[in-house]
């Protein structure tokens, strides 16, 4: 049999959970210290529409978008969330991981005909997602 993985990726996991907890309207985003500066480590969308992105350093994040709020990251907030959300996906395969600081890698070999085959374990995954975390 050949192995399966499902790769999932929260590209916005680290801004959700502190829009959850203090909620801002506009632009957002997380910010890291790396070489004496602050740089972007996560985006809300209103964010990456105006141009940011991931790894920018806010100084240039300010100068496009003036309006752009920004916290300190909580790299072990995030670790917490991810792992939970590694606990939560252990029911699409027996093997979950981490996958970096926003993903995970899920083996779901010889499970999908379970859920009805690939197509339907996705939906299925899709849809409980958006039930339970958004």
């Amino acid at each position: 049999m050949a192995r399966r993985l499902l790769s999932i990726w929260f590209p916005r996991l680290a801004s959700d959970i502190s829009l959850r907890v203090r909620p801002v309207e506009g632009p957002f985003a997380l910010t890291l210290r790396a070489s004496n500066a602050d740089h972007l480590h996560c985006l809300n969308g209103i964010a990456s529409a105006a141009g940011l992105h991931r790894g920018m350093p806010l100084a240039d994040a300010r100068a496009v978008c003036p309006v752009l709020s920004t916290r300190p990251a909580d790299l072990i907030r995030e670790g917490r969330a991810l792992e939970g959300l590694r606990r939560w996906a252990s029911r699409y395969g027996p093997h979950a991981a981490k996958d970096g600081s926003d993903g995970l890698i899920v083996d779901v070999s010889g499970v999908p005909h379970l859920f009805g085959g690939e197509v339907e374990l996705l939906a299925d995954l899709e849809a409980r997602l958006e039930r339970d975390y958004d």
